[in-house]
């Protein structure tokens, strides 16, 4: 009888197929640590303040608390007579609030305005914290003004310094998180795990991708939430209309029935010849990053994140989600349609496809819309509209897709989909759906030519009325 021989040699690969190499994973350590290392200083590194002479220059001319309110919002640092690259500051309030901080400046006494140099967002919270503006490129100046905006709570704002030296930024929880992340992307190589995924179905492929790709995001944007303001805002706001960013203005003003803000130009903006001429406006009160128009301010940002987001969630809560919790949706919705639309992308060109890559495209897409650098730079609401137009261009090109493979009835529903994503990215941020414009209207003409051969134009005309 005769008997299989075993396949020792097989074996033996397998088994070494599967042990972890150590030195593999001391470098995986020392990536993560110097990842870990970048992003805990990145703020230090990228600002050119370490030619500065003085160091830890405490601001004890000031009063040991400056109250910061409706009635006072800003502070001036005289005398300064030496390069300053920053300046820090501790901040508290009743409860945990955004605001924005903006330092001008001047370079000699006989200056009569100040002039623009950088601006933040932080979070003050009840039991105090730190807040540092870098200036960039440390300068001689005289005088320094500081003014604060965009605040719900009085704040209390204390130990003012300039140059403060910095420590050795390090996260541990985030070091343990990206050693962990690195690790298990190197055991799926090692132990070929990602090979199981060869004859899964493409709508098995498909939540897999969406779990693993959505899993990655979060938690990266939860580690990332550094300027997290909790998740809701009261509305009415506490410190009225015009403490509050654009979006949140748009949303009252929609509330009231009227497209622009309520919130009143000042007497002397208006007096002036010209109200958008720079030069004239310096030492004049006005909003920034708002449109002047006939006496009234208006907003540019995009509406689609008020309607999609505000609205529903006021309905149904009675408050304002926060910039954090919003852009954080707007994370998710694109990782999860990135995934889709690589899979939905396999199916029409009938190839398999790895739940895992599709995660990783996805992901891949979440850091290229900037987000991971835009949390930690606190929420900036400059940056909602990027972020919630990346989403609906992912979107956008899933329902293309889709419609590519669907059948009947159910094509027209997908490129009305995909025409609606793509007026919502175009209504969040028009800059951001430009090239995709260009990449329709390319699309559009060869689906025209296809159409023309196959003699469909009818079937044409259907699909380009839906798309829109």
């Amino acid at each position: 009888m005769l008997t299989r021989k075993p396949n020792i040699t097989r074996r033996a690969k397998m088994k070494t197929a599967r042990k972890l190499n150590p030195a593999i994973l001391v470098l995986l350590l020392v990536l993560a640590f110097a990842a870990e290392a970048f992003m805990g200083n990145y703020s230090y590194l990228i600002n050119n303040s370490g030619d500065c002479d003085v160091r830890d220059y405490r601001c004890d001319s000031l009063q040991p608390i400056i109250e910061i309110n409706g009635e006072n919002d800003y502070f001036i640092i005289d005398d300064v007579d030496f390069k300053v690259g920053s300046v820090s500051f501790i901040a508290d309030a009743t409860r945990l609030t955004d605001a924005k901080v903006t330092v001008y400046a001047k370079n000699s006494p006989d200056d009569e305005v100040f002039f623009y140099v950088a601006q933040a967002d932080f979070s003050a919270e009840p039991f105090s914290g730190e807040t540092t503006v870098y200036l960039g490129q440390a300068k001689n100046y005289d005088s320094l003004y500081i003014a604060f905006s965009d605040f719900e709570e009085s704040l209390n704002v204390w130990e003012v310094m300039l140059n403060k030296s910095e420590g050795f930024g390090f996260n541990i929880l985030r070091f343990a998180v990206m050693v962990l992340a690195f690790t298990v992307i190197y055991c799926l190589s090692r132990f070929r795990l990602s090979d199981i995924s060869a004859g899964v179905k493409y709508s098995d492929a498909s939540f897999y991708a969406i779990v693993l790709s959505l899993a990655a995001s979060l938690a990266v944007a939860a580690l990332c939430f550094t300027g997290d303001s909790g998740a809701v805002v009261s509305y009415p706001f506490v410190n009225g209309v015009s403490s509050v960013n654009p979006y949140y203005q748009q949303f009252d003003a929609f509330m009231k029935g009227q497209l622009h803000l309520d919130v009143e130009p000042s007497a002397e903006l208006l007096a002036l010849a010209n109200p958008y001429d720079p030069a004239q406006r310096n030492g004049v009160d006005f909003l920034w990053d708002r449109a002047l128009f006939e006496g009234r301010y208006y907003s540019y940002f995009g509406v689609a994140p008020i309607i999609l987001i505000f609205f529903p969630f006021y309905l149904v809560t009675g408050m304002l989600p926060s910039l954090t919790l919003t852009m954080g949706v707007f994370s998710a919705i694109t990782a999860i349609f990135f995934s889709l639309a690589v899979i939905e992308y396999a199916k029409l060109r009938k190839a398999r496809i790895s739940p895992l890559f599709a995660a990783f495209l996805a992901f891949s897409a979440f850091l290229a819309s900037a987000t991971l650098f835009i949390q930690r730079g606190r929420g900036q609401f400059y940056y909602l509209a990027s972020i919630a137009a990346m989403s609906f261009a992912a979107a956008f090109i899933f329902f293309i897709f889709k419609a590519f493979t669907a059948d009947g009835k159910k094509r027209y529903l997908f490129y009305a989909l995909a025409g609606i994503s793509f007026g919502l990215g175009f209504h969040s941020r028009v800059n951001t759906m430009l090239p995709l414009a260009i990449v329709s209207a390319v699309f559009v003409l060869l689906l025209l030519a296809k159409r023309i051969k196959e003699k469909q134009v009818k079937l044409f005309a259907g699909e380009a009325l839906a798309l829109g």
